[in-house]
């Protein structure tokens, strides 16, 4: 069945269906264990029923927003490169589309606590290796 031949309602759930299966991915990539999926999600959903949402351009960008604004909600250590490249957006829109979001949608999402990034930055190291006591500038 062709686009032209499906409902323009039809044509919305597929584009959703679609962006969620994409959403699951991207977030899944990024946190495998973490709920953070289901928080974007969530905030996509808002964000498309207030309108904000418009064009295939802005569904991968307004998507890869909701997900760093889940990462920030949630917690998790991400930085918006990360969330853009998994999402296959620039950071520049991604950024914007974020504002926007915490605009209209006023949620509290505090800035992510060094400390949280400790982990992740020794897990990048190689095993066996002695870690300076402090990291090279």
């Amino acid at each position: 069945m062709t686009v032209k031949a499906m409902s323009a309602r039809a044509v919305a759930v597929y584009a959703l269906d679609e962006v969620g299966e994409a959403l699951l991915r991207a977030a899944g990539e990024l946190f495998p264990h973490e709920p953070a999926a289901e928080v974007a999600a969530s905030i996509y959903r808002r964000a498309r029923a207030l309108g904000l949402v418009r064009g295939w351009r802005g569904v991968k960008v307004v998507m890869a927003a909701s997900i760093y604004a889940a990462t920030r909600i949630l917690g998790l250590p991400a930085s918006v490169e990360e969330v853009a490249s998994a999402a296959g957006a620039s950071v520049r829109d991604v950024m914007r589309s974020y504002w926007a979001l915490r605009r209209y949608l006023d949620f509290k999402a505090s800035p992510i606590a060094p400390e949280k990034y400790v982990a992740r930055i020794c897990g990048e190291w190689p095993s066996g290796t002695k870690l300076p006591k402090r990291l090279p500038a």
